[in-house]
């Protein structure tokens, strides 16, 4: 038993998120996008080891936060050309973003 939850341990370590937390940050990017008239087509989150979420149940100044995402993504351009990102979201909830910054990835 005790070899079966060790060889499971990594797998569970490893494990991403998957909540909706990502389609909302997703969606408020590309509003954010469109509203700032940036060259881009789409906006692309990575799912994988780097999507990160973390619970902050704190107020940034006056807006309450209650987790941050964090992660990498893609910004396909209208030219054609594709940056990879990373990028951090704020959420009120698991509904509510409040907040999408992108820096360049190095």
């Amino acid at each position: 038993m005790k070899l079966l939850l060790l060889l499971l341990f990594p797998v569970l370590a490893n494990a991403q998120y998957a909540g909706p937390g990502v389609e909302t940050c997703l969606g408020y990017a590309k509003r954010q996008l469109q509203r700032d008239a940036v060259n881009a087509r789409d906006v692309v989150i990575e799912r994988d080891q780097h999507l990160v979420i973390e619970r902050y149940t704190r107020k940034a100044g006056s807006q309450f936060v209650s987790s941050i995402l964090t992660g990498k993504a893609t910004i396909e351009r209208n030219s054609g050309k594709a940056q990879k990102l990373r990028y951090l979201c704020l959420l009120a909830d698991d509904k509510t973003p409040v907040f999408f910054h992108t820096t360049e990835e190095k």
